[in-house]
């Protein structure tokens, strides 16, 4: 059996540092949880990363399972169902004030596995495909003996094939072999914030233009909306606004603000959410919110759209050791 690549939920050319798109984030959450089994409370989804990512935490498995409960046999073939300890742990490094040992947080963890499902091959950006882990042993997911074989190892039986998958080698430092392994601590730590505000200027320009998209519908490509479907999106929209970008500071380092009033982010679209849940039927009230709506999210892409410009400006980050 040849090594085989596969596509999943990401089209091509989609890196894996950012995500593409955060409005379509809880169907990309539905449809891993789906594919894999794996519960959305074992999954992170971030706008730091396109792909939902596995909660790797075997310690609270049943004795004898080896991969989450209800995990399905027909998605074993993902690398993500076979990060290594090294990676799909958390490190501990030393606070660079106060010294005292500091976990790595969640943003931290999603930018180094990112580096290093790129760096390894194991994921390529360019075709948007993944390494079917298990053509290299000659299991084929798409033969129902071998996933009925899957199944039964899964659930604790010894499988020789599937016993001895180590996807370690593949992290290996790809520029020097013999370089520690963490070369993506450090690259990760110095990427956390321009990735953060960039991510803060992609989800921004997202929510304009979808509420832009509402209040002014495209003749050419869009239909008017019923006021019931207006009120539900907009909705949508200052939630997710409230989850992705309430924490977002006033002003930028470097003294730019980001918000086109005094009232702070989480404020603003926390009280968007609640007047629009009180004024379900003014359509002109809908349309006064999504025009502050896509005011404020304007202002704040404008504000970090040049940190976004620079990372993708930047040189590949350098392998550190």
């Amino acid at each position: 059996m040849s090594i085989t690549r596969r596509p999943h939920l990401l089209g091509p050319g989609t890196a894996l540092l950012l995500a593409d798109t955060s409005l379509l984030a809880p169907q990309r959450l539905s449809r891993f949880a789906a594919d894999s089994g794996i519960s959305s409370d074992s999954l992170l989804i971030s706008p730091l990363c396109p792909t939902p990512l596995p909660i790797y935490n075997f310690a609270s498995l049943n004795p004898g399972s080896r991969r989450w409960p209800g995990t399905r046999p027909e998605m074993m073939w993902h690398p993500l169902m076979w990060l290594p300890n090294r990676v799909a742990g958390r490190y501990t490094y030393p606070d660079d004030i106060t010294g005292e040992p500091v976990r790595e947080s969640d943003e931290v963890w999603i930018i180094r596995v990112a580096l290093e499902l790129e760096a390894s091959g194991l994921y390529d950006a360019e075709s948007a495909t993944w390494l079917d882990v298990l053509s290299e042993v000659g299991i084929d997911i798409t033969n129902d003996f071998d996933l009925g074989r899957i199944e039964e190892w899964l659930d604790g039986s010894p499988d020789t094939a599937l016993d001895g998958i180590d996807l370690s080698p593949h992290f290996l430092n790809p520029l020097d072999p013999a370089q520690p392994h963490d070369w993506a601590l450090a690259d990760a730590l110095t990427l956390l914030e321009p990735v953060r505000e960039s991510s803060w200027a992609l989800t921004a320009d997202e929510i304009f233009s979808e509420a832009s998209r509402l209040r002014q519908p495209d003749p050419a490509t869009n239909l008017p909306l019923a006021l019931t479907d207006v009120h539900a999106l907009a909705t949508a929209l200052c939630a997710t606004s409230v989850a992705l970008l309430g924490e977002v500071p006033m002003s930028t380092d470097s003294g730019v603000s980001t918000s086109p009033t005094a009232e702070g982010h989480g404020a603003f679209f926390m009280r968007a959410y609640s007047a629009l849940l009180d004024n379900g039927s003014d359509a002109t009230f809908h349309d006064q919110v999504l025009e502050a709506l896509a005011d404020r999210c304007y202002t704040m892409r404008e504000a970090y759209w040049p940190v976004l410009e620079s990372l993708h400006a930047a040189p590949p980050q350098e392998v550190t050791s």
